[in-house]
């Protein structure tokens, strides 16, 4: 079997694997999280969460960031995703063609659930990238684009930047972020 044919066989196992996590969590109530429960580990001060929830026709991939309290509680909390600047444009010209996007959140977007979380604690070091990472995504000139650079490709930029490895963007939210989840191993 050739490398290429490995490469896709892989590719579709991950993406089977992630969808049967999405709708074997789509009979409980709770949202599915792969958060710890017993604080946070030594060491690792703050956090950033890749969610998802639901939306639109696709669905919407953001991430949430900030501070820990020893025990796992969230002291401070911020959010950032990539949308198009007119919404209008953004869902009819976007799905074809690029539209002026920039890195921000929507009124009341905070207060959706999230239907996929995946959790990194992170050292003050990471942190300080996570944060100059989505200064670098709010400073840059951006496109968005359903098929070319869509909320996925943001969060993509933001793991990277954190080392981790990341899913194709060229899926349903909630699949993408589970993706991540099963790319990248467990915190101890």
């Amino acid at each position: 079997m050739g490398l290429a044919l490995r490469s896709r066989l892989s590719a579709i196992a991950l993406c089977c694997l992630a969808l049967a996590l999405v709708v074997g969590d789509a009979a409980s109530a709770a949202p599915f999280s792969f958060w710890r429960k017993n604080g946070v580990p030594s060491g690792r001060n703050y956090f950033v969460d890749f969610r998802a929830r639901g939306g639109s026709l696709t669905g919407h991939t953001y991430i949430v960031y900030g501070r820990l309290a020893s025990d796992g509680r969230l002291l401070n909390i911020q959010h950032a995703d990539v949308y198009p600047v007119d919404p209008n444009a953004g869902s009819v010209v976007g799905t074809f063609a690029p539209v002026r996007g920039e890195v921000r959140i929507l009124p009341g977007d905070s207060k959706r659930r999230s239907y996929m979380n995946y959790r990194r604690y992170l050292t003050d070091a990471e942190y300080r990238r996570l944060l100059a990472a989505i200064h670098h995504e709010r400073e840059v000139d951006r496109q968005w684009s359903l098929l070319l650079f869509n909320c996925n490709d943001f969060a993509i930029n933001i793991g990277r930047a954190l080392g981790l490895r990341m899913p194709t963007s060229l899926q349903f939210p909630a699949t993408f972020v589970a993706a991540m989840r099963v790319l990248n191993k467990p915190q101890r």
